[in-house]
C-alpha cells in the first residue's frame, strides 16, 4: 500500500491490476483475480483487512498447515472474485483482501460442519449462520464495500471447505513435503499474476 498509495483510477498500479471485470471477461486477464487482492482503497481499508484476517488466518493455519493454507485462501478467494466478475458483468472494479478474509470465514466455517456431521441436524447449521452473520456485520457496509466479493469469498471458503474436509487429507496435512509444495505454489501464483499483470 506504501507503493500504490490510495486508490486512483488513473494510477497504473489500479489501472493494470485492479479487479476489472469487462478486462477478464472480454481480454481474458484472469491474473486480476488474484492481483486486486493486493490493493486497497485507503489504509483503513487495509488495517481492517489486516486485523481482522490475521485473527482468522492463525486458527486457520493450526487447522491446515501452513501452505494448505494459504493455497486453500488464495483458491477459494480467486474464485469468489470470479464468480463476483460472472454476476456483475463488464464494468465492475474491485479491489482488497477482503475477498480472502470471507474466503477464511467461509472454510472455517466448513471445518466446523465437518467436525459435527455425526450429529446431523440443526448445529451442522450453526457455523453456516456463524458466517453469515460475520458477513452481516463486516462485509455488507460502507461506502465502497463490494457485498457480491465478500458473500462470493464466503461461498468459495465453504465450498472449497467442505470438499477439502470430505477427503482423506489427514496425511496431507502432516507432510512437510506437500506443505511446502502447496507453500511454493501460493508465492509462485501470486508472483506470476503480478509478473504478467506489469508486463502488460
Amino acid at each position: 500500500h506504501s507503493v500504490t498509495g490510495p486508490y486512483d483510477p488513473n494510477s497504473i498500479w489500479f489501472s493494470a491490476v485492479a479487479g476489472n471485470s469487462s478486462a477478464v471477461l472480454r481480454e481474458d486477464q484472469f491474473f486480476r483475480l488474484v492481483t486486486a487482492l493486493c490493493l486497497h482503497s485507503e489504509f483503513s481499508h487495509l488495517a481492517g483487512n489486516v486485523l481482522i484476517g490475521g485473527f482468522l488466518l492463525k486458527f486457520y493455519l493450526q487447522i491446515s498447515g501452513t501452505g494448505i493454507c494459504l493455497l486453500s485462501v488464495l483458491g477459494a478467494s480467486a474464485a469468489g472474485n470470479y464468480i463476483n466478475v460472472l454476476v456483475h458483468g463488464p464494468g465492475h472494479i474491485s479491489i482488497g483482501f477482503s475477498t480472502a478474509v470471507f474466503a477464511m470465514i467461509g472454510l472455517l466455517s466448513a471445518h466446523q460442519i465437518i467436525e459435527h456431521k455425526r450429529g446431523f441436524g440443526i448445529r451442522m447449521l450453526v457455523p453456516f449462520m456463524a458466517g453469515a452473520g460475520l458477513l452481516a456485520m463486516l462485509g455488507s457496509s460502507g461506502v465502497r464495500t463490494d457485498l457480491g466479493a465478500h458473500l462470493f469469498g464466503l461461498v468459495g471458503g465453504l465450498v472449497l471447505g467442505i470438499i477439502f474436509g470430505l477427503l482423506p487429507t489427514d496425511r496431507l496435512k502432516t507432510s512437510s513435503f506437500v506443505q511446502t509444495g502447496c507453500l511454493l505454489m501460493t508465492i509462485f501464483v501470486v508472483l506470476a499474476c503480478w509478473n504478467t499483470a506489469l508486463a502488460l
